[in-house]
């Protein structure tokens, strides 16, 4: 009967130190593991680069997506300071594509000039997000010259 437990326990042994194997070369896959998420072949491009408070304009840009993974996307008007945008992505499918994105100037950006800074945020595992920031190029926002009551 001792022996029957001393191998029930060795085998337990091993089973538990080959799972922990297991665990740490997934954490470190999970870590180091080279992701391909998006590439952006053409860059952002406004469809104008000057535009009114409250005005409803867009982007446009090129890409080839290698994943099925949805980011989190987040856009801030930049000129100094920064304005964090609303909320509207763009809704890319893998493969190489065209995108076109709306954008909604605010009523109370200031009036400047600006880029946008688009944020897009992939979790690719439980353990790893990859970001990367792409920028439009530069516009004027001007007074929307509306009286307000």
């Amino acid at each position: 009967m001792n022996g029957h437990k001393l191998k029930i326990l060795t085998i337990v042994s091993y089973l538990t130190l080959g799972l922990a194997l297991g665990g740490i070369i997934m954490v470190f896959c999970w870590l180091w593991y080279p992701y391909k998420t998006i590439t952006v072949t053409q860059p952002y491009k406004m469809a104008k680069t000057e535009l009114r408070q409250g005005e409803v304009t867009s982007y446009s840009f090129s890409y080839c997506k290698y994943t099925s993974i949805t980011p989190t996307v987040e856009k801030f008007f930049v000129d100094g300071l920064v304005f964090k945008a609303d909320y509207a992505s763009a809704q890319t499918r893998v493969g190489c594509r065209d995108a076109k994105v709306l954008l909604k100037i605010p009523d109370t950006l200031p009036p400047g000039t600006y880029k946008l800074r688009i944020t897009t945020t992939y979790q690719m595992n439980p353990i790893r997000k990859i970001s990367a920031d792409r920028y439009t190029e530069y516009f004027k926002v001007l007074s929307n010259n509306k009286q307000r009551s």
